[in-house]
């Protein structure tokens, strides 16, 4: 009985978290999360003609989007990589906009004995890190297979 309400609990957090994304229909959410200050950070999947195949990263409210970038778009270009840590991963995207890189990041494993989830985005200016968006849940990447299909390069953070 106990496993069966967990089961039902899990589904409907679960569901609830999927619908807090940004993206819109025709659009597949790659990575959703909610901040503490109630905003979203989605990164959006297209492979529409008018889009050209690639993500788009938006942060803000669903009544109000406070930035866009879409990696597709010419002389854009959205970084990606994934680095394996004791017990997990550390998993980046990144762009840069302007003096600005914003990096957005899930990462999971073990530090000390004890297991750690976390994400949000570090955003930095001139290389120095000016800013730590905390997600509020526990948001992934959805998997490495939606990287192979779109227009985005694989790197190292620099």
């Amino acid at each position: 009985m106990k496993f069966e309400i967990f089961f039902i609990t899990l589904s409907i957090v679960g569901w609830a978290n999927a619908n807090d994304t940004l993206c819109h229909e025709g659009q597949r959410t790659e990575f959703t999360c909610t901040t503490s200050h109630g905003k979203i950070v989605s990164i959006c999947s297209v492979s529409t003609e008018a889009a050209n195949g690639g993500l788009i990263y938006l942060f803000g409210k669903k009544n109000k989007i406070e930035m866009n970038f879409v990696g597709a778009a010419p002389n854009h270009t959205i970084y990606y990589e994934v680095l394996p840590t004791y017990g997990g991963s550390d998993e980046r995207m990144w762009f840069d906009s302007g003096d600005y890189r914003y990096v957005i990041y899930s990462q999971n494993g073990r530090s000390s004995g004890e297991y750690y989830d976390r994400a949000g985005v570090y955003i930095n200016k001139g290389g120095r890190l000016i800013s730590n968006v905390k997600c509020n849940d526990e948001s992934h990447f959805r998997s490495e297979d939606f990287l192979n299909t779109l227009e985005v390069r694989k790197s190292g953070v620099q």
